[in-house]
């Protein structure tokens, strides 16, 4: 029960501070070349691999991920990162959900994907067995590996509120370990 209440806990604070910093989180994304490197992905996946099949995307912040694709969903926890991406693309589809709790029917997508978004996700098998779920033919896990970007580049006194409010609730996690302890059917990017 314990453990229950300390993860509830978590989670609030976690999309407490993704609320507040929706701001600084573009301008962030941008300077540490995320944004680019998630548009080189979602092409790749797009043009070699996913083609013109129903994607959803979670945890989708600003909804970057979601650009390239004709068909697909961005969802995310914060109303705050969900209010920004409908911003930037009116014409795309994002709703208010958390991973654990997809409210879509088993099958709905052909694949379901999340870019550097694992590390917040508090019950991550709960969360890969919902992406599962909600997916026909599979999903794909973006994870960036080795020194984290805040620590590659000078952080602008502007954007330390973001750091300071997430860093404290980070959980590293070694995806390629994490995954290969997980079902063998899961592809790495």
């Amino acid at each position: 029960m314990e453990e229950a209440r300390i993860g509830r806990y978590k989670k609030e604070k976690i999309l407490s501070a993704f609320d507040e910093v929706v701001e600084f989180y573009d301008e962030y994304m941008e300077q540490t070349d995320h944004v680019q490197a998630q548009k080189e992905i979602a092409d790749k996946l797009k043009e070699q691999i996913i083609g013109g099949d129903f994607v959803l995307d979670v945890a989708t912040g600003t909804g970057v991920m979601i650009q390239p694709f004709e068909r697909a969903i961005g969802v995310d926890a914060s109303s705050k990162m969900i209010e920004s991406a409908k911003r930037k693309y009116p014409d795309k589809d994002f709703c208010i959900a958390d991973v654990e709790h997809l409210p879509f029917k088993d099958n709905t997508f052909d694949y379901a994907m999340s870019c550097l978004a694992f590390l917040w996700f508090i019950d991550r098998e709960r969360s890969l067995a919902e992406m599962l779920r909600v997916s026909r033919r599979g999903i794909f896990i973006i994870e960036e590996e080795g020194v984290p970007a805040r620590q590659r580049i000078e952080i602008p006194d502007h954007l330390k509120p973001f750091f300071e409010l997430i860093e404290k609730l980070e959980e590293p996690i070694d995806i390629e370990k994490w995954m290969s302890d997980m079902s063998g059917f899961l592809r790495l990017i």
